[in-house]
C-alpha cells in the first residue's frame, strides 16, 4: 500500500501515515474490517523505516481506529468511522473557542486565519 507522505514536511512521517490512513477510511478505500499491510510491506513500499510505520500503527491501534490480532494481523476497527467524526466534532468545538477567546482578546480574523494556516501546512 503506497500512502502519501512528503519527506519534505515539518509534519512528521508517522503522523502523515496516519492521516493517509483515515484519508482511506474516509473515502471508502478502506472498510470495517478490512486487513491492512504490514508494518513492513507499508515500509517497504513507501520507502521509511518501520519503526516509523510502527508508531503510527501504534496511535492508530490507541485511537481505537485500527486494532491488531496477534499473529494475523491489523484490521480497521468496526468503530473507524465513528471515532474519527467524535474526533472532529471535537476539534471544532476546541476551535469555537479558541475563536471566541481569540475575538475577546482582540486578535482579528485575519491574524486568526494566518495562524491557523500556517500551522495547519506544517
Amino acid at each position: 500500500m503506497v500512502l502519501e507522505i512528503n519527506k519534505d514536511s515539518n509534519t512528521f512521517i508517522y503522523e502523515q501515515l496516519e492521516l493517509a490512513l483515515y484519508n482511506k477510511i474516509i473515502k471508502g478505500e478502506l472498510k470495517p474490517g478490512d486487513m491492512i499491510p504490514s508494518v513492513r510491506e507499508v515500509a517497504r513500499h513507501n520507502g521509511i523505516n518501520p519503526n516509523t510505520v510502527q508508531k503510527a500503527f501504534a496511535e492508530l491501534i490507541r485511537a481505537g481506529v485500527i486494532f491488531s490480532v496477534a499473529g494475523k494481523g491489523n484490521y480497521i476497527s468496526p468503530d473507524a468511522m465513528d471515532i474519527k467524526k467524535d474526533e472532529k466534532a471535537e476539534i471544532l468545538k476546541e476551535l469555537r473557542y479558541i475563536a471566541r477567546r481569540a475575538k475577546i482578546s482582540g486578535i482579528w480574523m485575519d491574524e486568526l486565519i494566518t495562524v491557523l494556516d500556517s500551522s495547519y501546512n506544517e
